[in-house]
C-alpha cells in the first residue's frame, strides 16, 4: 500500500479533483481511502476548484477488518470538523450481482469516481470478482488506481490479472515499478 500512497500524494490533483465518489477495495486497515479522505479534506481547506466534497467509502469482505477499520477510521479523521468530505465503512463482497447490490443501496445507483485498491489480489479466485466489481463500481470516465506486490506464495501474476482486465474492456499505464512492487492506472479502454 506504500507505493500506492505514494503515488496517490504526488498525483492527488489529478487522481482527486472532480470527483465525488471514490472507493477503496479490500481496504484492510484502510490506508489508502484513510489518506485520500485527509488528502480531499486538505484540498477543500484550500479552496481547490474542483473539490467539492466528495464520498470516501472504504470497503472490506470480511466483517472483522470492518470493525478494524471503523476504528482506523476514528483514529485517523476528525468527521466532527465541517468538511464537505464525508468517509464510510461498508462491507463489499466481490461479484457482478454483489456489486450492483452495493451500488444500489450505498450509492443510489451513482458509479464510482475513482477506485483504489493494493495488494488484494492473493489467488486466482479473486481476479474475475475483482473485475466484475471494479466493472459494475467505475464511471464511464472513472480511474482505478491498483498497486500489486509480486509474491511467490500468490499463485497468480500480474500478466493474468492484466489479461482479465483487458476481458472486461480496460487499458492501463504501469505507472510505478519498485522491486516487484506495482502500481497501475485502470481506464475504461477509449
Amino acid at each position: 500500500a506504500e507505493l500506492t500512497c505514494d503515488y496517490l500524494v504526488e498525483h492527488s490533483a489529478s487522481l482527486l479533483r472532480n470527483k465525488n465518489r471514490i472507493l477503496e477495495l479490500g481496504a484492510g486497515l484502510g490506508l489508502c481511502g484513510i489518506l485520500a479522505y485527509r488528502l480531499l479534506v486538505l484540498m477543500e481547506e484550500e479552496e481547490s476548484e474542483g473539490v467539492a466534497g466528495a464520498e470516501v467509502f472504504l470497503t472490506d469482505g470480511d466483517v472483522e477488518a470492518i470493525v478494524a477499520l471503523k476504528h482506523n477510521v476514528s483514529s485517523n479523521t476528525d468527521q466532527q470538523q465541517q468538511s464537505k468530505t464525508k468517509i464510510a465503512c461498508k462491507q463489499l463482497l466481490w461479484g457482478k450481482e454483489l456489486s450492483e447490490t452495493f451500488l444500489q443501496q450505498q450509492n443510489n445507483n451513482e458509479k464510482t469516481d475513482l477506485l483504489i485498491a493494493s495488494d488484494i489480489v492473493y489467488s486466482p479466485l479473486v481476479v474475475q470478482p475483482l473485475w466484475e466489481t471494479v466493472a459494475t463500481l467505475l464511471s464511464e470516465d472513472g480511474q482505478f488506481l491498483f498497486g500489486y506486490c509480486s509474491r511467490r506464495d500468490v499463485k497468480i501474476t500480474i500478466e493474468e490479472v492484466l489479461e482479465v482486465a483487458k476481458e472486461y474492456g480496460f487499458e492501463w499505464d504501469c505507472v510505478d515499478d519498485r522491486d516487484g512492487v506495482l502500481v497501475y492506472v485502470f481506464q475504461w479502454e477509449k
